[in-house]
Formats: C-alpha cells, sequence, structure tokens
C-alpha cells in the first residue's frame, strides 16, 4: 500500500490507484505526492467541525428537509388524484348501473305489456274450456316431466277407464264430475302402444321394458311378464277369440303369447319386415298394414302363420309403408291410409276395390260410419304457410270426397263417432272439434295442450283425449255412446280387442 498526503488539508490518503480522493476535503489529484509506503502515524485532530463545514451540513439538512416535503407533497397530489380517480369510477359505475337498472325496468315494461297483449290475443283465439269435466292427472309439478299421452284408453263393460300413462297403466272410474284412481300398475318402462281388454276381461299392454303384461280388472297380474322385445310405435297388442295375444316383433314377423302368458318358442310369422301397426283380426285372420308396403293376411290358425295374399301379384300392395290402424266397411272392404298419400280400400281376398288421392299425409287412422262412408284426417303444408289439417269424408257409394272440414293446425288424432252421427277428434292446436255428418261444426272446444290421440267415448255424454301435457281429459258431448253398425274408432270397439265386429 502507498500512502498520500493530501496538499489542501494535508490528509493522508491510503490509496495506491489514481484518480485520488482525499477523504477529509474531497479534493481530488490535485498536487497529491508520494509520502511514504509505511502507515503514516495517526494525527488526532480535533472533533469540533470547522464553521464551513457546519454551514454545508446546514444547508444538506435544508435541502434534505425541503426535498423530503417535496417528496410529501407530490405524494399527497398523487394520492388525492387517485382518490379523485376512484371517486368519479364510482360515480361513472353508478350513473352506468343507474342506466342498465333504467333499461332493465323498462324491457320489463315492455315485456309485460307484450305478455298481456299475447295473452289477450291467447284468451280471445284460445278461450278456456266450457266442456272440461276433468283431467287426470289434474295438476303437474314444475319439475316434472310427463311423456305425451298419444295412445287410446280403453272401456270396459262397467265404464271403468283403462289409460296407459307414461309407465303406468291407471284404472279410473268417473263420479259425476270427479274420478277416482282404482289402482295403478308400474312397468320398467313407458307404454306407448293402447291397452287391449280381451273377452277374458284380461288388459293388456306392451311396455318399452320388453315385456308384454296382462292384468286382471283389479290390477292383478295373470302372470309374470313375457320378454316379447321392445315395442313398435305405432302397434298396440291384440287378442282374438281364444284370448291369445298377438304381439308385432320389432325385428319383423308376429308373436303369439297363450291365455296362460306361454310364449311359442319362435315367432309364429317371420317376415323381413316390420309390422309397424295396429291391424284388427276377422274370422282367424288377422290383417295388418307392414313397412314394405303391403297389407298381410295372416291365417291364425295352425303351428305357423300363413300369409294368404301374394303380394308379387298386387294383393294388398300400396304405394308406400302402412302405419295408422286399418278399418273394416260393412261390406268387408279393409281400408287402409298409406304413407303415398292414398286411402286404398282392399276385398277380402286381396284384390283392390278402390283407392282415393288425399291431399296430405294421414297420421291418424280412418273410421267408418254405419253407411260405409269413411272420414279421415289429413295434415296440409304448403310453403310460407303454417301447417293445417283437414277431416275429409269419402262418400260410401262414389268412394269420392264428399266434403272437407278445414282446421288451422296438423291434425294426428283418430276420429271417434257418437252414437249420434257427430265425429269428434283433436287437433295439434289443442282444440276439440265436434263436426255432424254434412261437414257442419257443432263445437271445438281449447283444452290447452296438442291432442293426438284418438278419442274414445266413455258413455252418458262424455268422450276422452289424450294430451301432450301428459293427462287425459275428459269433456261434455251431446253423443251418448259409439255408433252402431260402424267403424266407429280406433281399434273399432271400447274394449279394443282387436276382433272386428261382426256385421
Amino acid at each position: 500500500m502507498t500512502y498520500y498526503k493530501c496538499t489542501k488539508c494535508s490528509h493522508i490518503i491510503e490509496n495506491d490507484l489514481p484518480p485520488f480522493k482525499c477523504q477529509q476535503c474531497a479534493a481530488r489529484g490535485k498536487g497529491v505526492f508520494i509520502v511514504s509506503d509505511d502507515p503514516p502515524p495517526r494525527v488526532e485532530t480535533s472533533e469540533a467541525p470547522s464553521q464551513t463545514e457546519k454551514e454545508q451540513r446546514l444547508e444538506e439538512q435544508r435541502l434534505e428537509e425541503q426535498r423530503q416535503r417535496a417528496q410529501q407533497a407530490q405524494a399527497d397530489r398523487e394520492r388525492k388524484e387517485r382518490e379523485q380517480a376512484e371517486k368519479d369510477r364510482l360515480e361513472q359505475v353508478k350513473r352506468e348501473e343507474e342506466r342498465l337498472e333504467k333499461q332493465r325496468l323498462e324491457k320489463e315494461r315492455l315485456e309485460e305489456e307484450k305478455r298481456r297483449e299475447t295473452l289477450n290475443r291467447e284468451q280471445a283465439r284460445h278461450p278456456p274450456s266450457r266442456r272440461t269435466v276433468w283431467t287426470y292427472p289434474e295438476t303437474q309439478a314444475a319439475d316434472e316431466h310427463r311423456p305425451p299421452l298419444r295412445n287410446c284408453p280403453a272401456v270396459d263393460g262397467e265404464g271403468r277407464i283403462f289409460a296407459c300413462l307414461g309407465n303406468k297403466l291407471v284404472a279410473l272410474a268417473a263420479e259425476g264430475e270427479n274420478v277416482q284412481v282404482l289402482w295403478e300398475y308400474a312397468t320398467g318402462g313407458a307404454i306407448p302402444g293402447s291397452p287391449c281388454i280381451g273377452r277374458d276381461e284380461a288388459i293388456r299392454f306392451h311396455s318399452s321394458d320388453g315385456f308384454l303384461h296382462m292384468v286382471d280388472s283389479s290390477g292383478t297380474p295373470c302372470f309374470e311378464p313375457v320378454a316379447v322385445g321392445e315395442p313398435l310405435g305405432w302397434a298396440s297388442p291384440l287378442a282374438d277369440e281364444n284370448n291369445n295375444t298377438w304381439i308385432c316383433r320389432s325385428a319383423g314377423g308376429l308373436l303369439k303369447i297363450d291365455p296362460q302368458g306361454k310364449k311359442t318358442p319362435r315367432p309364429f310369422l317371420r317376415a323381413r319386415s316390420r309390422l309397424d301397426c295396429t291391424g284388427f283380426i276377422h274370422q282367424g285372420v288377422l290383417y295388418i298394414g307392414s313397412e314394405n308396403a303391403c297389407i298381410f293376411a295372416v291365417r291364425l290358425s295352425g303351428e305357423r302363420g300363413e300369409n294368404l295374399w301374394n303380394h308379387a301379384h298386387g294383393e294388398g300392395r300400396t304405394g308406400r309403408f302402412i302405419n295408422a290402424a286399418l278399418a273394416r266397411t260393412s261390406a268387408g272392404l279393409i281400408i287402409a291410409a298409406s304413407c303415398d298419400d292414398h286411402l286404398y280400400a282392399f276385398h277380402e281376398n286381396g284384390q283392390l276395390a278402390w283407392k282415393e288421392e288425399i291431399e296430405g299425409p294421414m297420421l291418424a287412422a280412418p273410421v267408418v260410419d254405419d253407411d260405409d262412408s269413411i272420414y279421415v284426417a289429413a295434415c296440409l303444408s304448403k310453403r310460407g304457410e303454417e301447417v293445417s289439417g283437414v277431416l275429409l269424408k269419402i262418400d260410401g257409394r262414389s268412394h269420392k270426397i264428399a266434403w272437407r272440414y278445414s282446421v288451422q293446425a296438423a291434425i294426428e288424432s283418430t276420429p271417434v263417432i257418437g252414437g249420434d252421427g257427430v265425429i269428434y277428434f283433436g287437433d295439434n292446436e289443442g282444440f276439440v272439434h265436434a263436426v255432424d255428418s254434412s261437414g257442419r261444426q257443432q263445437w271445438q272446444d281449447y283444452v290447452g295442450s296438442p291432442v293426438r290421440s284418438a278419442g274414445a267415448m266413455l258413455g252418458g255424454g262424455r268422450i276422452a283425449f289424450g294430451l301432450d301435457s301428459g293427462a287425459l281429459v275428459v269433456l261434455r258431448c251431446e253423443s251418448n255412446g259409439l255408433r252402431a253398425n260402424a267403424w266407429p274408432k280406433y281399434m273399432a270397439g271400447q274394449l279394443q280387442t282387436g276382433l272386428a265386429p261382426l256385421r
């Protein structure tokens, strides 16, 4: 280490490289010279600072205080600016919230006015029902989901109503203006088809749990459910004169289940196409539509089913598949609504008697009056217009359209003919219509939900329909029963056995 001496204040500098800086007087590199390579003796200096140093320190202290005050003032200004900015932001947020609240209230007011106007229009167009006697189930919970009720209830000789609602068969008894639940029978799945009451008074129904169920009039199972596979959408079970039950297989063909619940080990009739239709049985022959655009005439006697009609020769053949239930006239003609928009009539040997073009698809089954006039509904769809519907009367002699009764919604409800000749049916807007045999409207009643099911007469001036809301509604009507000597409803009779009435 080399030691230097400051020429200004004589302070010894301990450093070995320039530039030199005196730690005492802060002189830098002026006249500094080497003193020695040995440390100099420590010289005691006076602790009292000079006047210049005091003034310098005071000036530095004053400047430091001034700097701190300036920093504090700057910090105060920034804080006030932040506070003001936050205040302005909160004011802006408040004004925005008030604006949005005013918009919300105005929107709610306009929506309420629109809802009231819509409600007024709906009430003007859809006045409350004046004919409803009762509805079952009467109410529906907000979170409850009920599948649409599009099948047709069966009615036994004592007036008991058997309706398939969701996954249950429900037995109901009408008591004046009220209804009583007699019992319920639950299955493992929804029941799409209609119940069938055989001559043994047992109720048969095919559930989507894959089983045929059969119970007596008290709701007691007649035997263990029989595995028959998934039900088809348009087919309902049929019961013959010997109380055998016939099921249309989802894989095609027919199954036979005897009165004791025994299923044949193999299908009674094998067919490549599915018989997705509700047919009827007449004198031991089952007539039923299929998805191969043909009607089958199946002899039910013997070990195996035999189709009596030769489709290759055109017997029972239509233009497209047949789903809607078949009907029969008093002259023995089999009536089929084909998906080629034609209504067909076949003789019992399968020969075509006549066919009539219909102006739209027929999603409901035809019914037949006592003079062999046919009533069938069609859906009309024109470009740029809402789907509408029409009920047609086909004259029993000329087989031509006698009149049209138009409605503002599609019709999928199979009509029912009352004993006085009035025809009842529902539409997809929620109206039930009553029309006389000349096509004049007797009344219409709004029931609040689309009506796609076939009507069922209950007697005593009551008629029942299933609703898309999942409920069964009963209305007052002027007819006290079904039209006699006719095919007045889906599956012909109240029991819905599938047996054609002998006429």
